[in-house]
């Protein structure tokens, strides 16, 4: 019965109803009485049949779901004068007869579902601005490498050696970490025995890596070799340095045909990349408004994640837990 009692303790049986509201009431109409010293001991605890199983597993489910959205209200919160409220402990006693396992449940398990939901777009928006990013300093390198386009005869030398009639060369472009520069230069001229020749330059402001997330230094490339087609598909020397890049996790990006082309994609990426960052402003801004709602306090006590832990820790705590579960 465990230690330091002021007086003799007896054994009594307590059986409660199946239903689960009914078993609460008691529970609590016996805890909170002040006349009343009990200690619950459970006796089925050696039973590996348990009733109760299921509603263990929704209350974890639940409590992970808590767990997980605090985590994301911390780490997102943009504003520290309005953390989320707790400890008001006799406020959420006065309310804690309007919360059920039904309603809670359902109302975390739609939220949680479409805050995931949400931060999925939210990750690929941000995805598409660095990607945007990324082909506008392809394009802007592209205008400063590519010459004028002209329509003269193509047997004068007034017409760039790149222009597609002649069909002697082809080119792949595409951004990468600037620390594997070198290294992509180096198996590029291995892998095309010095038949392919690369361009770089680095960008000057830091770039987020779309697959990491993390902020670094990136260079634009270019490689130019001969043999753009053979037959229906691609040469076997366009082939082998494409793997050399994606080896390399190089982002790999249409080069424009001549500087006409480069200015009009230019123009093309830079509207496309200021919508993209609008998007994901507004987008920011409503994900903002949703985590705003949890830390929200209701009828002057808790946060309303807080109550939610409490009302979990309450159902779990008249519930026995074995470790067998």
């Amino acid at each position: 019965m465990g230690l330091l009692r002021s007086e003799t303790m007896k054994y009594a049986w307590l059986i409660l109803p199946q239903d689960k509201d009914e078993a609460k009431a008691y529970i609590e109409k016996i805890g909170l009485a002040e006349t009343c010293h009990v200690q619950f001991d459970d006796m089925n605890v050696g039973n590996m049949h348990r009733e109760f199983r299921k509603y263990i597993q929704r209350i974890d489910e639940m409590e992970r779901i808590v767990r997980f959205m605090t985590n994301e209200v911390l780490a997102k919160n943009p504003d520290p004068t309005s953390p989320i409220v707790t400890c008001k402990i006799e406020e959420y006693m006065r309310n804690s007869k309007t919360f059920h396992l039904d309603k809670v449940e359902s109302e975390l398990t739609k939220e949680y579902s479409q805050f995931v939901r949400f931060q999925e777009n939210h990750e690929r928006l941000q995805v598409e601005v660095v990607l945007a990013e990324e082909e506008k300093e392809v394009t802007a390198y592209a205008n400063t490498l590519l010459g004028r386009r002209v329509v003269e005869s193509p047997d004068t030398l007034d017409v760039p050696l790149l222009d597609d009639r002649r069909g002697i060369m082809n080119t792949l472009a595409g951004v990468i970490d600037t620390t594997s520069r070198d290294k992509l230069n180096r198996s590029i001229y291995r892998a095309s025995r010095g038949k392919a020749y690369a361009t770089f330059q680095d960008v000057v402001a830091l770039q987020q890596d779309p697959k990491t997330g993390i902020q670094v230094a990136k260079s634009v490339f270019v490689v130019y070799f001969q043999g753009a087609t053979e037959g229906d598909g691609p040469s076997a020397m366009l082939t082998k340095v494409l793997k050399v890049c994606q080896g390399w996790n190089a982002n790999m990006y249409e080069w424009p045909r001549d500087r006409a082309d480069a200015e009009r994609r230019l123009e093309q990426v830079k509207a496309s990349k200021q919508d993209k960052e609008k998007a994901l402003e507004m987008f920011q801004s409503f994900l903002q408004k949703e985590l705003k709602q949890w830390r929200a306090c209701m009828n002057g006590g808790n946060s309303k994640i807080e109550d939610y832990r409490l009302f979990l820790q309450a159902r779990e705590s008249i519930i026995p837990h074995p470790e067998s579960l």
